[in-house]
């Protein structure tokens, strides 16, 4: 009985390996777009989300064995980037969660190994809070341990940039912006004398996948008092996780850059878009430059004057996308 279970079980994995296997470029390296690693400059950082680091089902080990947050750290490494932004989900707590509270001197253990991995970045790494790590209780061990103890939404300078992170898995306020961090943000974005302003929480505005419904569109009515504030303000671009996938597009002047591709097993494509203005509050055809790539990536972001360069980066250095954005905040701001 066992073994024709392991066989049933062996046939299963292989047809989800024929049907989700992700190619790091394959469909790109047909287009002949350039490849190799890129080099970052003094105002370059580089963005990645969803590294899922420990707990790995026997089914992503199957489709992925190799450590792709690993080979990942590896080629950030190699662009020279001084700064990093992980967008989220830095590793797994659950199905119980409150399991890993409640094991003593263990319950640390998945920090612990997403600490000893991101240890290999030698950039400076600033996380975004996930869902995953922020689940029941654990939202208080993830300030503790990743934030050392500070807040979870926070912002700086750096350069000719404002970098402001979010929350979106306060306690009371899931998948949502609570009203004391909007007050908050509100008021960071009126202080700053920066040109370039850039934003990074885990959950998309405007998701175009698996968590429709489950991202910040759960409150539309807060999603769109943010996407106000942060058009208002002519933010550069806001970058998400939480879909396994790369996507970028702008939606009423925001640009939405998702990338979610740092490790966790990419086990869905975007979605179409009949029923998004009836069930999620935005339009398809108020989309443009839009752009999607289910594959193990990382994106690297340049600020040139008034120009803004984005490129994203598969793990096999293929360029799977790469556009210029005209800051409108810096050019409204130059003498």
């Amino acid at each position: 009985m066992k073994a024709k279970k392991l066989i049933v079980l062996t046939l299963l994995a292989i047809l989800l390996l024929a049907t989700f296997a992700c190619d790091d470029g394959e469909e790109l390296e047909a287009e002949g777009l350039p490849t190799g690693p890129p080099t970052c400059g003094e105002s370059c950082f580089v963005v990645f989300g969803d590294p899922r680091v420990g707990h790995r089902p026997f089914l992503a080990q199957l489709l992925y064995p190799e450590d792709k947050f690993g080979l990942l750290t590896d080629q950030v490494n190699d662009t020279g980037a001084k700064i990093a932004f992980i967008t989220g989900d830095l590793y797994w707590v659950g199905p119980d969660p409150d399991e890993y509270l409640d094991n003593g001197e263990d319950s640390t253990e998945e920090e612990d190994e997403f600490l000893e991995a991101v240890a290999n970045l030698k950039a400076q790494w600033y996380p975004v809070m996930g869902n995953h790590e922020a689940i029941g209780e654990h939202w208080a061990v993830t300030r503790e341990l990743i934030f050392r103890g500070q807040s979870t939404y926070y912002s700086f300078d750096h350069g000719d940039s404002h970098f402001i992170v979010l929350d979106a898995y306060m306690p009371g306020a899931w998948s949502s912006i609570s009203e004391e961090q909007m007050a908050w943000l509100e008021a960071d974005l009126r202080a700053t004398a920066k040109p370039h302003i850039f934003v990074f929480v885990h959950p998309p505005l405007y998701p175009t996948g698996p968590h429709l419904g489950e991202s910040l569109d759960t409150d539309i009515e807060v999603r769109d008092r943010l996407a106000a504030l942060l058009t208002e303000h002519q933010v550069d671009a806001v970058f998400c996780g939480h879909e396994h996938f790369y996507c970028s597009f702008e939606y009423r002047g925001l640009m939405q850059v998702t990338t979610g591709g740092a490790g966790a097993q990419p086990l869905s494509d975007y979605e179409e878009f009949d029923e998004l203005e009836e069930e999620y509050g935005y339009h398809f055809d108020e989309i443009t430059r839009w752009k999607a790539v289910k594959a193990f990536h990382y994106v690297v972001v340049e600020v040139k004057g008034d120009k803004v360069e984005i490129a994203a980066y598969g793990l096999e250095g293929y360029l799977i996308d790469q556009f210029s954005l005209s800051s409108k905040r810096a050019l409204s701001l130059a003498p």
